[in-house]
Formats: C-alpha cells, sequence, structure tokens
C-alpha cells in the first residue's frame, strides 16, 4: 500500500498545487498529487466500508491532506449544473476528515454538515447502520459494488 507524507488534491491547472507539490518534493516530502484535467482525471474511489481511498487502482495512505477547491478547470462537455470540483473537494475533504490521525487543514472548518460522506461516517462510529456506500468516478468500481 503506498504511503505518502502529503496527498495535495484539485485541478492540475491550479499553479499553487503544482508549486506546493515541487516544494515540498525538493523537501523530501513524499507527496501524492490527486488532480483533474480537463479533459480527464484519475480514477478514484472511497469505500466508506473499509475507509480505503483507491487512487488509480492503488490504495493510498497519506499523514496529511492539502486540497483546494478547483476553479480554474472546466470540461469542455461539462453540464452546467455539474460543479466537478466541488464533488473533489468534498470527496477528498470528507476523507481526509474521517480520518482523525491524518493532519488536514482547517479541519475544525464547520461546513461538515454538507459533506454527506463525512457524516455517514461519523453515524457508523456512533453506532448508526449506514447502507454500503462506494463514492466513485470509477464505472467498473461502481458495476463492481
Amino acid at each position: 500500500m503506498p504511503s505518502f507524507d502529503l496527498v495535495i488534491g484539485g485541478g492540475a491547472a491550479d499553479f499553487n498545487l503544482t508549486r506546493l507539490a515541487e516544494v515540498a518534493e525538493q523537501r523530501g516530502v513524499r507527496v501524492k498529487p490527486i488532480l483533474h484535467r480537463a479533459d480527464g482525471e484519475p480514477s478514484v474511489s472511497w469505500d466508506l466500508g473499509n475507509r480505503d481511498l483507491v487512487v488509480d487502482g492503488e490504495v493510498i495512505e497519506a499523514s496529511a491532506l492539502f486540497s483546494r477547491y478547483d476553479v480554474f478547470t472546466t470540461p469542455q462537455d461539462q453540464e452546467p449544473s455539474l460543479d466537478r470540483g466541488m464533488a473533489w473537494f468534498t470527496q477528498l475533504n470528507a476523507w481526509a476528515m474521517s480520518k482523525p490521525e491524518m493532519g488536514h487543514f482547517n479541519r475544525d472548518i464547520h461546513h461538515q454538515a454538507g459533506l454527506k460522506p463525512f457524516t455517514l461516517t461519523c453515524a457508523a462510529e456512533a453506532g448508526l447502520t449506514i447502507p454500503d456506500t462506494l463514492i466513485s468516478n470509477d464505472e467498473a468500481a461502481i458495476r463492481g459494488f
């Protein structure tokens, strides 16, 4: 299982994320960028049952997450009502927030109520039964689930 010091999430066109990754790697930080582009994106799935984040077929473990809401990338074929940047931001932040041991900037932010996956993990930890849930953009993972 690949282990990283820092996952960086957001849009590939975000020069701030690109620079952060460069500087972190120069300082010996093991970085895993999870970045989407206008012409494609990595396959990302998060199974709430085992808390694994799977990126391009690999389970990702990390010590910390830094993510930014992507305002730079709009796919040409994107529906106006589909906010892909928010979907990426929500998935990665909810994953990090569900792992108390993981470093996460602004962990105490108060928009958790809007992060349904995080809310479900809290409900499960409190002993409530939640439905089997997979968050994914990977059709094969969805069909297999």
